[in-house]
């Protein structure tokens, strides 16, 4: 951050500062309090230039602030001395056109940095600003609601500043609940601004209000937000603890609960177990939404845990736990036969073509055999070049679909070695069923060894 503003920034402290101790001694805000205002409120519409991949958010955001100033300086040149302002009134339209601008300005810069956003923690962020909602409306809006003082201007203020609340509740659900340097700055942005018109409007309502000390909090957000503008923007770190991820959702539930029995047994507002009841169902629709994620991702392991990544055929596993049950199935009288592959030749051709080839050649092949299987059987790649099938089908109807399987397997200069046993003929053991089938097809690798030499000294 450039000394200047910081500079600029710590005069506006001091003169915030002044501002206090002014209003402790009976003062109302003055020119000292817009000077805190405005300088941050250009300061971070400069800083937007600072941001050239964020300018436009951080733009809305600097108007935001220059639209507060500007009302706060209206208030005091036009209406601070007005017996009964008008409601709304010249500064209030300024107000309103800030918000409008901030939650603009908030939402390009979640668009910016934190797309895609994933729904179940979106609905966090959501189930957060409306169990703030519930809370500021359990703790200060009773009176505001129920007393003839209570401005409906000022409860547009509230409600606004909470949805701006409820938008960072996002940032806050997305980032796993941590939040990096210029995220902190915009949420004590929205938090100055929270306060002081949740005092505002709660003074007024119980017909208390005076221009007091808690003005301060206007100062404050302008200020967070020009440093933020000015900050080196923050890289979004990594989740990797869950911890808050699976207790954040828990601890607003039992905030939610809690005012909605005390709505029932002490007379909190309906606005209040309202909101409470709605962050609940948020969080009911988050629970399905995670459980339907969680069932995806277990239907996905499984998929991948019995899957040969490279060819998408089934794997060892998957084999094992096949012939388990064709073994079962087998001492019950249902025939099956399985055909151990390994293909000779491919070492040297994947030494000489390298292993990019070598694997697009296992992939063709691991596919072809598929094909070959078709529905009597199911393909499998054990690892390496070796491949497995499982026939559904008698001993007698072996010798053809080998010849299949075996022209599948061929491409020059590689073909396969192949051994097979038939169930329940010769084992109804699995683990039997395996040995056999991989002694077979090493001794016709063998026997393939010997007859090729011939023609080789020929």
């Amino acid at each position: 951050m450039p000394r200047a503003v910081v500079a600029l920034l710590g005069l506006c402290a001091l003169s915030a500062l002044t501002f206090v101790g002014r209003s402790l001694g009976g003062h109302g805000p003055g020119l000292l309090y817009l000077f805190a205002e405005v300088v941050p409120a250009a300061l971070c519409v400069a800083g937007a230039r600072a941001r050239p991949r964020e300018r436009d958010a951080w733009l809305l955001i600097g108007l935001s602030c220059v639209s507060q100033a500007a009302g706060d300086t209206y208030w005091h040149f036009a209406l601070e001395h007005v017996v009964d302002p008008p409601s709304p009134n010249p500064s209030d339209i300024l107000f309103m056109a800030g918000f409008v601008c901030g939650l603009a300005g908030v939402l390009r810069l979640i668009r910016d940095r934190l797309a895609p956003l994933r729904a179940p923690l979106v609905l966090d962020g959501v189930m957060a600003g409306i169990t703030l909602a519930a809370i500021v409306a359990t703790a200060f809006l009773g009176p505001v609601l129920a007393d003839d003082h209570g401005s409906a201007t000022g409860v547009a203020y509230v409600a606004i500043d909470l949805l701006m609340l409820s938008v960072l509740g996002v940032v806050l659900g997305t980032g796993g609940w941590r939040l990096t340097r210029d995220w902190v700055l915009l949420l004590v942005w929205v938090l100055g601004h929270v306060v002081t018109d949740v005092w505002f409007t709660y003074a007024h309502a119980t017909g208390a209000y005076a221009p007091s000390w808690w003005l301060v909090g206007n100062v404050v957000a302008l200020m967070a937000a020009a440093a933020g503008a000015w900050a080196a923007p923050s890289r979004r770190a990594q989740v990797t603890d869950t911890t808050m991820l699976i207790m954040m959702p828990g601890a607003l539930a039992l905030i939610d609960l809690a005012i909605l029995l005390w709505a029932a047994l002490a007379g909190a507002p309906d606005l209040a177990a309202v909101l409470a009841a709605g962050a609940l169902l948020v969080a009911a629709v988050r629970s399905g939404l995670t459980l339907a994620e969680h069932h995806r991702l277990l239907r996905a392991s499984r998929r991948d845990a019995l899957t040969d990544a490279l060819t998408g055929l089934a794997n060892r596993r998957r084999m094992i736990d096949d012939l388990d049950a064709a073994a079962a199935r087998s001492a019950e009288g249902i025939p099956a036969t399985l055909l151990f592959f390994d293909l000779d030749g491919f070492k040297a051709y994947n030494d000489r073509s390298g292993h990019v080839a070598g694997d697009a050649l296992l992939a063709r092949l691991g596919g072809r055999l598929a094909e070959a299987a078709g529905d009597d059987g199911v393909a499998y790649r054990l690892g390496g070049d070796e491949f497995c099938v499982l026939l559904a089908l008698p001993a007698g109807a072996v010798p053809v679909f080998r010849e299949r399987a075996r022209a599948a397997l061929t491409e020059a200069p590689i073909g396969p070695s192949v051994g097979s046993v038939s169930l329940p003929e010769e084992t109804t053991d699995a683990q039997v069923a395996l040995r056999l089938a991989d002694a077979r097809m090493y001794d016709c690798k063998r026997e393939r060894r010997t007859a090729a030499a011939p023609s080789l000294a020929a």
